[in-house]
């Protein structure tokens, strides 16, 4: 019998993280590479194992167990289909694709074929996300009454995706945090406006700051603001976050979380915190586990907020309504 195969395609800065990932789960030659160079092949000492184009690697032997698509965005939509076209299941870097249309197209390719089809969206597994969220479903501050988020940063990135990118921030950095206020939320956003501009001092040739509102069904408000073009006093990757509730707030900010209410409260030990990595809860899912938390159908509710950010960004601000999805 043949070793079992996967595929990986993109081999860039999220790419080779991927690659020793797999590779410390998979032996030598069960890892195929989907790499346009030559010279990373033999950077990576493929050999057999690499491929000019995913359609060169689905076209040797049996059908691989699942495709990892780090690639960069404009190149997802193609990959994803051909994939779901050939039964192959998929775990995408975010986003989807380019584009919300590509995107809510791969989806319903995905869910039409019958294949498993997963975005690697990280924010909701860091133990400080998992253990607010928790805390918030266990009724520790009450019903949430708002969330409140600011992301600041320094980015130089030389990616032509970026720049590509009118509003980069908005659509490449926001998405997480976005996502983030569906989880702790536990609902789906109703409106939305927001701006996208790009600060004084910037060295982006793009929109490298935002500013968010929304609103979310049951009531909770959400605001947001950040940027990555900022010198000094940096937040973490993740953002600062305070959500506020009837009865207390929680305020998280990278690995620290502290509760607070009018009995008192304190720094939450995340020592327990249940946090399992995109790629576990992936192959936990293809062996019979349940579904992961950001299943591509799900992930594209997170991809209409930016999707609906972007429109009201370019309309100067206005409120747009978030449309509900299948």
């Amino acid at each position: 019998m043949a070793a079992e195969r996967v595929v990986l395609a993109g081999l860039g800065s999220w790419g080779a993280g991927w690659y020793h990932a797999l590779c410390g789960r998979y032996a030598e030659g069960q890892v195929a590479v989907v790499a346009p160079s030559p010279a990373t092949r033999d950077r990576i000492r493929a050999g057999d194992a690499w491929h000019a184009s995913l359609a060169e690697a689905l076209a040797e032997g049996p059908p691989p167990r699942f495709l990892v698509n780090a690639t960069p965005p404009h190149a997802h939509a193609e990959l994803n289909l051909l994939a779901f076209a050939r039964g192959v299941p998929v775990l995408c870097e975010k986003p989807i694709a380019a584009t919300f249309d590509e995107s809510r197209r791969c989806v319903e390719a995905a869910r039409a074929a019958g294949v498993p089809f997963m975005v690697a969206e990280n924010f909701r597994r860091a133990p400080a996300m998992r253990r607010a969220a928790e805390l918030l479903r266990a009724g520790a501050i009450g019903p949430l009454g708002s969330m409140h988020a600011q992301l600041f940063q320094e980015l130089r990135t030389d990616k032509p995706y970026w720049a590509a990118m009118r509003h980069a921030f908005l659509e490449d950095v926001a998405v997480h945090v976005l996502d983030m206020a569906r989880c702790f939320a536990g609902a789906e956003a109703e409106s939305l406006s927001a701006l996208s501009f790009n600060p004084a001092g910037s060295w982006h040739p793009v929109n490298a700051a935002c500013s968010v509102q929304a609103r979310f069904r049951g009531g909770a408000a959400f605001t947001f603001s950040g940027g990555v073009a900022t010198v000094a006093a940096h937040t973490d990757w993740m953002g600062q976050w305070r959500l506020e509730g009837a009865r207390g707030a929680i305020l998280v900010e990278g690995s620290r979380l502290r509760l607070a209410t009018p009995e008192g409260g304190g720094a939450e030990d995340l020592a327990g915190a249940h946090s399992p990595g995109c790629l576990d809860e992936f192959l936990a899912h293809l062996s019979g586990g349940p579904e992961p938390e950001t299943m591509g159908a799900d992930y594209l509710r997170s991809q209409q907020l930016v999707h609906c950010a972007v429109l009201s960004a370019e309309s100067g601000g206005a409120a747009v309504a978030v449309e509900p999805l299948p």
